[in-house]
């Protein structure tokens, strides 16, 4: 009897037993994770549902969240956003701002991109505290941009996504760095601009040039660092400066800046103009140098190093080809990069 009775207990807990196996993956249970900029977050074990807290983050995380992927983050101005995923441009917009847009979406998860250490990180725990949503903060410098899609893989358990993603951004890195150790830029000075009339511009160590220093490309404009936006400066001090290079961004409907400038007189002094070494970044969909300072600043590292060093010209046009393929699964054809450039 006692052992019948034992038999019985046996099969009732196997039956607990495989009723708990089979109802545990439903649970997600919240796993203690420490992000990019140290804090401590309570964050979904498998998440599910991702929103950006703006386009400079939605652009990094749009190659490897997938479908997890909820909405894409606001950016100035109405773009056509040429060259880019239709599955990325069809994406609804999320106001960070707005907490019942946020909340629309029912995210279970905010990822947010900064400038570590440099940018304050209150912002991101007082939307966290309001929302009642995680927030993780990932690393956007230029020079860590592998190891953020490293963290993204174990964040989103997006192996297989991201692999490909950090194996390119490891080897471009490794072949710029061996390029640049080559050779000195100490006799080249180049002045950046965006705006209308060529004016406003950014020093070194500004997020807008992080590319030029990346590749230890002196930069001409000797001004403080601006707290917030850029700086505007006059034609006096840039003739003084007296640049070797000029590089334009297209700003707010600005089509072509390197020909306004080259037909300026105002500028014919300016040893850039002279020998019109003035050039257009490339801004399609998004700057090869910023707007928004992200991942598509890859494009510029790789440009600038078929410019200033010996990154081979049918290397560089493979490289760029595979970066929008990669990052914004899209097949960019030889006719559209030579228009972009």
């Amino acid at each position: 009897m006692k052992t019948m009775t034992s038999k019985i207990c046996f099969r009732k807990l196997k039956i607990v037993i495989l009723l708990v196996l089979l109802v545990l993956p439903l649970f997600v249970f919240p796993t203690k994770l420490t992000d990019m900029a140290g804090r401590k977050v309570d964050v979904p074990a498998s998440p599910k549902r991702l929103v950006p807290y703006d386009a400079k983050t939605s652009i990094l995380v749009f190659p490897c969240a997938g479908s997890k992927l909820l909405a894409k983050g606001m950016i100035s101005g109405t773009r056509f956003l040429p060259y880019l995923s239709e599955e990325y441009k069809q994406l609804p917009t999320v106001d960070i701002k707005n907490l019942e847009n946020v909340l629309s979406f029912q995210p279970d998860l905010i990822i947010a991109g900064a400038f570590l250490p440099e940018d304050p990180l209150e912002k991101f725990d007082k939307l966290q505290s309001k929302a009642g949503i995680p927030v993780v903060v990932v690393d956007l410098s230029l020079d860590k941009l592998d190891e953020t899609y490293r963290f993204l893989a174990e964040l989103l358990q997006a192996d297989a996504a991201c692999e490909p993603l950090i194996s390119y951004l490891q080897r471009v890195y490794q072949q710029v760095n061996e390029l640049k150790g080559r050779k000195s830029l100490s006799d080249v000075s180049v002045y950046y601009t965006l705006g209308a009339d060529g004016l406003m511009t950014d020093p070194s160590g500004s997020r807008h040039t992080e590319v030029l220093d990346y590749l230890a490309v002196p930069i001409a404009a000797k001004i403080p660092l601006p707290s917030g936006g850029h700086a505007q400066v006059n034609l006096e001090q840039i003739i003084a400066w007296n640049p070797d290079y000029i590089f334009a961004t297209a700003f707010k409907g600005d089509s072509n800046p390197a020909e306004r400038i080259l037909s300026n007189p105002a500028w014919k002094s300016i040893k850039a103009v002279q020998t019109k070494k003035v050039y257009v970044v490339p801004g399609e969909p998004y700057g090869w140098f910023d707007h928004p300072p992200t991942v598509n600043r890859i494009c510029g590292l790789i440009w600038l190093s078929e410019l200033f060093y010996d990154y081979s010209p049918e290397q560089a046009k493979a490289d760029i080809k595979l970066f929008y393929r990669l990052f914004y699964q899209y097949d960019l054809k030889d006719t559209e990069l030579t228009e972009m450039m």
